[in-house]
């Protein structure tokens, strides 16, 4: 192997393995971030609707149950959280993008 092969080889892999890592690490934080935001207003959203709910008279909350609106409510929170969650991630991605070509680093 050639002599100036080396560090031309060391230097793209080295440029591949600082961008890769930094990405993973922001897109870890960022995700875990808006997946404990996400968590705790989802919670509250939560417990105002049991809230509302428990008003309802009993024959109302039976029908409720057998129909399955737990369920479908437990589905529609958890899409939420999930694309809370993705939204964040997208937006690592595009932070770390940006601050590594104002650096000079997307030439």
């Amino acid at each position: 192997m050639p002599v100036w092969l080396v560090p031309v080889i060391w230097g793209v892999v080295n440029v591949i393995l600082t961008s890769l890592i930094s990405r993973i690490i922001t897109a870890l934080g960022v995700g875990s971030i808006a997946f404990i935001g996400s968590n705790v207003i989802l919670g509250r959203f939560r417990s105002s609707v049991l809230a509302m709910l428990s008003g309802l008279p009993a024959d109302a909350v039976s029908i409720l149950g057998m129909s399955g609106m737990g369920v479908c409510f437990s589905i529609i929170i958890s899409a939420f959280s999930i694309r809370l969650v993705l939204n964040g991630v997208d937006s690592a991605d595009k932070f770390v993008t940006t601050k590594l070509t104002s650096m000079g680093g997307g030439k």
